[in-house]
């Protein structure tokens, strides 16, 4: 079962989204923030080296010549311009450490709301799944409740025991065409693990075996089984599986690979395997099937016969 709702996912995904891209803008942020201050740091010790060298300029402005006196001013003056320059530099990182500082101070809350909001969607979701829970198993019980009393009492579906003519019967019946239903899910399960295909091999099936140790089945679960069985055996079933029994399946389930063969059928009114008996495959070419093609149809046909025809 899934840990949120449709609606509770929505929402997720958008603050999720949401949370991406206020923890990239962050990412950046800091990023940036920190190459002003790598920037800032150098232009500090730039600075430091610049006073350095006008306090050197300063002890050469005693000298007595005039000619290195002149040099002397020349570049200090240079150096007083390169220093104003750094000054501004610096102060323009400052500003926009201020102002990413800023941001920064303007995203964080979003992200920890985006955190409590998503917090908050998981604690419902974790509530409604125990509901869920809850309800799944009371429908559970119900469903069991409703079978039990139906077995009990007589109130199955109309039948056509008793009246079936067990002569003209010419297939084997399947186990998942009788066991049909999803509350025999775990049934069919068991019978194709242990190599049960037709349900007349279920004669020697143990139905009163211990199965509590295996998914999905209990022992009422078998009891349900095992009465779907003799049911059977009494003749007592529904009318669609008297067809598989006297017809075999429906020709579209089998050739339903084969969308042409199938409208072909269609089209003679033949529904049932059994009615395909007198088809005669060698006048399919005529009809615009490949050699190849009516090969593999007239295996497919004589596969089913011989595997499920008695």
């Amino acid at each position: 079962m899934s840990l949120f709702g449709i609606k509770e996912k929505e929402e997720i995904g958008i603050l999720n989204k949401e949370m991406t891209r206020l923890k990239g803008e962050v990412e950046n942020l800091e990023k940036i923030m920190d190459s002003y201050r790598l920037e800032k740091e150098n232009f500090d010790k730039l600075i430091e080296e610049k006073d350095e060298k006008i306090l050197e300029l300063e002890t050469k402005l005693k000298s007595p010549f005039d000619k290195q006196f002149k040099k002397v001013i020349s570049e200090f003056d240079a150096l007083t311009i390169k220093n104003k320059a750094i000054i501004s530099s610096n102060q323009e990182l400052s500003d926009k450490n201020f102002s990413l500082e800023g941001e920064l101070a303007e995203v964080k809350p979003l992200l920890e709301r985006a955190e409590k909001d998503i917090e908050s969607l998981k604690e419902k979701n974790l509530k409604l799944i125990k509901e869920n829970k809850l309800l799944e198993d009371k429908i559970i019980e119900c469903k069991s409740l409703v079978e039990t009393i139906k077995i009990e009492n007589g109130f199955l579906r109309p039948s056509i025991k008793n009246t079936f003519d067990s002569t003209k019967v010419k297939y084997k019946l399947l186990i998942d065409d009788l066991y049909g239903a999803r509350k025999f899910d775990a049934f069919r399960k068991l019978c194709k693990d242990s190599d049960y295909i037709y349900v007349s091999e279920l004669k020697d099936f143990q139905f009163d075996q211990d199965v509590e140790k295996i998914e999905g089945l209990s022992s009422h679960k078998m009891k349900n089984a095992e009465a779907e069985y003799l049911k059977f055996i009494d003749m007592d079933f529904e009318p669609e599986i008297q067809k598989y029994l006297t017809h075999g399946h429906y020709a579209s389930k089998i050739f339903f690979r084969y969308r042409s063969f199938v409208s072909y059928l269609k089209s003679l009114n033949i529904t049932y395997i059994s009615e395909m008996e007198l088809l005669d495959f060698s006048k399919l070419e005529a009809e615009g099937f490949t050699s190849v093609q009516v090969e593999k149809l007239k295996a497919k046909f004589d596969e089913y016969n011989e595997v499920r025809k008695i």
